[in-house]
């Protein structure tokens, strides 16, 4: 018994449609780091959070199956010398970041939230897929 084109469209379909799954399931895991590891750390809250960082989350699906999610939308100008940051917000968050003042506060000696190497772990773990972090 073999397979017809009708096999292999639904078989391409139900691929499509996992894929798709584990996408939102990876983006979910990815918003739950950012909750637990930056938003949640600041005592005390103060302030109503715009969320800008988690909201800014999208997914692709390559031709070849690899889900990439990335970081979109955000536009962050810096207040030491206004230039765009806009594609730092994400790195410096996740790994940190120190300018040159010597000002010591958490505008400009930023720790490092490590968001990103949590959710690869929770991924490869919970979801069973294999994960890189590409900066």
């Amino acid at each position: 018994m073999g397979l017809d084109l009708d096999d292999f469209a639904q078989l391409d379909l139900e691929i499509k449609r996992l894929l798709s799954q584990v996408s939102v399931a990876c983006k979910k895991i990815l918003e739950e780091e950012i909750e637990a590891l930056v938003y949640n750390v600041y005592e005390p809250n103060t302030y109503e959070r715009t969320n800008q960082l988690k909201n800014s989350i999208i997914y692709n699906i390559s031709e070849d199956g690899s889900i990439h999610l990335l970081f979109d939308g955000q536009k962050y100008e810096s207040y030491v010398d206004d230039s765009d940051q806009s594609e730092n917000v994400p790195y410096y968050i996740n790994f940190g970041h120190s300018d040159s003042t010597g000002i010591d506060n958490m505008y400009h000696n930023y720790p490092a939230r490590d968001f990103m190497e949590s959710a690869k772990r929770r991924m490869e773990t919970e979801l069973g897929v294999k994960v890189t972090i590409l900066i």
